[in-house]
């Protein structure tokens, strides 16, 4: 009955985690997308947002990933639509007090967000 309990509450701590981090990277994402379509914007501003919003969450920079779609986003034409990416890899930001044999998410599962908007 222990053991039980232990693995309910050890899971509604992982996945609990789990919403946190998808629910950091997705405002990260949107910040940075807003950062990008304004004009002049260049990817160190969108770097320098989405890290901003990040360190608010409690992450370090070397805990995920920004990448931009297009590369190189000075310089766009208006319109043009501009994805920004935030993702990590759960064995860099989560913990993990049940293993993934008893349900636990996996040290490899990436969790990532994108958010698409037109440069204005």
């Amino acid at each position: 009955m222990m053991s039980m309990i232990l693995s309910v509450t050890f899971g509604a701590v992982e996945y609990g985690f789990a919403f946190y981090v998808k629910h950091s990277i997705q405002g990260a994402a949107y910040v940075g997308a807003r950062s990008a379509i304004t004009t002049g914007s260049t990817n160190a501003i969108v770097n320098t947002a989405v890290a901003a919003s990040m360190t608010s969450a409690g992450f370090t920079s070397s805990q995920y990933t920004v990448t931009t779609n297009p590369s190189t986003i000075a310089g766009v034409a208006s319109g043009t639509y501009i994805t920004v990416t935030v993702a990590c890899t759960w064995s860099n930001v989560g913990i993990s007090p049940l293993p993934s044999s008893l349900g636990g998410l996996p040290a490899n599962k990436q969790l990532s967000c994108n958010v698409v908007m037109a440069h204005e």
